[in-house]
This record gives C-alpha cells, sequence and structure tokens, in this order.
C-alpha cells in the first residue's frame, strides 16, 4: 500500500483476537508489516462509509429489502453477485415412464379402433 503524504506514528490498544487478525492479514499481503494492515484496514473503512454516504444520498430511491441491499453492498466491495441455482427438469420414474406407455398404448389403440 502506497503512503500519502506524512506518516505518523500511533500507539493503539487492541484485544488478542484483534491483533492476531491484524497480524495474519499483515503476514499474508504485506510481508509481515503491520502498519500496512492498520493502514488497509482504514482504507476499507474509508470505502464503508463511503458506500453508507451513497446510500443516504440516494434516500428514498435506495430503499431496498435486506436482501437487495446485501447484494448491492457485495457487489459494491467486488464480490461477485450470488446466482439462483439452476434447476433440472424434472427426472422420469419407472412408475411414470409406465403410466406413460399405458396411455401412449390406450391412445394407439383408439386411433385404430376410429381408423377401421
Amino acid at each position: 500500500m502506497s503512503t500519502r503524504g506524512a506518516i505518523n506514528k500511533i500507539s493503539i490498544s487492541l484485544d488478542q483476537e484483534d491483533l492476531l487478525t491484524l497480524r495474519k492479514r499483515a503476514d499474508e499481503r504485506h510481508d509481515g508489516n503491520l502498519s500496512a494492515a492498520v493502514a488497509e484496514s482504514a482504507q476499507l473503512l474509508r470505502e464503508q462509509e463511503g458506500r453508507e454516504a451513497l446510500l443516504t444520498w440516494i434516500g428514498d430511491e435506495g430503499n431496498a429489502t435486506p436482501e437487495e441491499r446485501a447484494a448491492l453492498l457485495a457487489e459494491m466491495s467486488g464480490d461477485p453477485p450470488k446466482r439462483p441455482k439452476a434447476t433440472r427438469p424434472a427426472q422420469a420414474t419407472p412408475a411414470k415412464v409406465a403410466e406413460d406407455r399405458r396411455k401412449d398404448a390406450k391412445s394407439a389403440k383408439r386411433r385404430r379402433s376410429q381408423a377401421a
């Protein structure tokens, strides 16, 4: 992550779980640089605040169901939208196949008797 101007040194207190989360992120994405992980967290917070400001600015036009809002927020955060799973046509069961054959046989018999 690049710096944007003067760097300020701070001292913060975190609970153990939050510190472990930041250290893990620092190791995974920033070669162990804890300051870069904190800076990334601040960037994500700014982005979230921007999304919230956008929804406030949209106003009543932005009234959405919880599902629509979640989809919008996921899209804005770069997560792909979840698509419904494709459904297959119903599979023919042995009983359904037998019933269809009986109907076909009756229809064929009726046609033959009408043609005679």
